[in-house]
Order: structure tokens, then C-alpha cells, then sequence
């Protein structure tokens, strides 16, 4: 039986297609893997106490510094990605007073790909366990003593300066 020249022709397309298909698959079964491999051992270096420490003093320092006031926690604990746990946390309103203590404070985080690429988290959930809040408003002035915190929620964190 002869072969026509069409009849070899098309047997080596479908080979190549073949061998690039496969090739794909082996590259997509590399990247879940990589991934795979990448969110497994991030996870375990998230559970190291040092590292929740280290986590911890960065957090604070920053809110400290961008809210104008003190943010304190003793204690932080994050269960896979999508849940934060503080425990001991405290932020004080601008004139030193606490504005809000809570010996455990959990929040659920929505961990949608596209809010985490547009550097956006997400809170679905917040819990607070035995805590104290102290919401005032001084009869003098417009804003409570917490109207900082909700300025900067809101994207405008000097706005609670005034």
C-alpha cells in the first residue's frame, strides 16, 4: 500500500500536534505544581512564630504611622489566607484615648484574585471578642473621635486631620 504524499504530510501535522499539545499540558502540570508548591510552603512560613512577629511589628508600625496614633497587637494568627486573627488589639483614637480595644478580633478576607491585583483587601467579616470601643463626640467639635479611621477606610486619610 502506497502512501501519497498528502496521506505523510498530514500524519506528521497531527504529530506535531501531538508532541506540541503535549508539551502545553506539561507546562500547565509545571505551573500547578509550581503554584501549588509556592502557596504550600508560603502557608507554613506564615504559621512560624517569627515570622507573625515580624508580620505583627511591620503592620503596626505602618497603621501607626499612616493613622497618625497608636495600633498595638499582642498576638496575630492567619488561618490560610482568608482568615486574620489579632489577639490583643488596641488603636487609640489621636488624642491617646483608646478608641478601641479587643482581646481577639477576627476577620474573614475575601481572597478574590482580582481585588488582591488591584492591591485591595476585602473584609466580609469582623468579629470582636471581649471588647471595649469608645465612640465620643465632643460638643465642640463635628467629628467623632473615630472619624480619622472612617476617613482613611474610605480612601481619604487626611480628611480626619482637619
Amino acid at each position: 500500500m502506497n502512501k501519497s504524499p498528502n496521506d505523510i504530510e498530514s500524519f506528521f501535522k497531527t504529530l506535531k500536534r501531538r508532541r506540541l499539545l503535549k508539551r502545553i499540558l506539561q507546562v500547565f502540570r509545571g505551573l500547578v505544581y509550581f503554584f501549588l508548591v509556592f502557596f504550600v510552603l508560603l502557608w507554613i512560613l506564615l504559621q512560624n512564630g517569627t515570622v507573625q512577629n515580624y508580620l505583627t511589628t511591620k503592620v503596626t508600625n505602618f497603621l501607626s504611622a499612616e493613622l497618625n496614633t497608636t495600633v498595638g497587637v499582642d498576638r496575630i494568627d492567619i488561618d490560610f489566607f482568608d482568615k486574620l486573627v489579632l489577639e490583643g488589639f488596641i488603636l487609640e483614637d489621636q488624642s491617646g484615648d483608646t478608641l478601641l480595644y479587643s482581646k481577639i478580633l477576627k476577620a474573614e478576607i475575601n481572597t478574590n484574585l482580582i481585588s488582591l491585583i488591584r492591591r485591595k483587601i476585602e473584609i466580609e467579616n469582623l468579629f470582636l471578642e471581649n471588647a471595649q470601643i469608645n465612640l465620643l463626640r465632643d460638643s465642640a467639635q463635628q467629628y467623632y473621635n473615630a472619624q480619622f479611621v472612617f476617613d482613611y477606610l474610605k480612601g481619604d486619610p487626611h480628611q480626619g486631620n482637619q
